[in-house]
């Protein structure tokens, strides 16, 4: 049997399915996660990435880390259809 395509992209030419985030999903994942800790370079004088460091330069830049509470399905409530944790 042949193995099934890969899906077209946005730009039309296949994506391999190589088990890792499509790009779009690494840089939504950055985006998310940037500036919620302090740069350890910055604070000894040493970062240099400056406006592009994804690290917050100042506690004014330190953002709330997302809550990923409930973001994805329990596997024992997936394999079992129930879990003991509550909701």
């Amino acid at each position: 049997a042949a193995a099934a395509a890969a899906p077209p992209s946005a730009e039309g030419e296949a994506i391999a399915d190589s088990g890792a985030p499509a790009p779009y999903v690494e840089e939504f994942r950055q985006q998310m996660f940037s500036k919620t800790r302090l740069c350890k370079f910055n604070q000894v004088g040493r970062c240099r990435r400056g406006m592009q460091c994804q690290w917050a330069h100042g506690e004014k830049e330190v953002r709330s880390t997302p809550d990923l509470t409930k973001t994805s399905i329990c596997a024992r409530w997936a394999r079992r259809g129930g879990c003991h944790l509550t909701a």
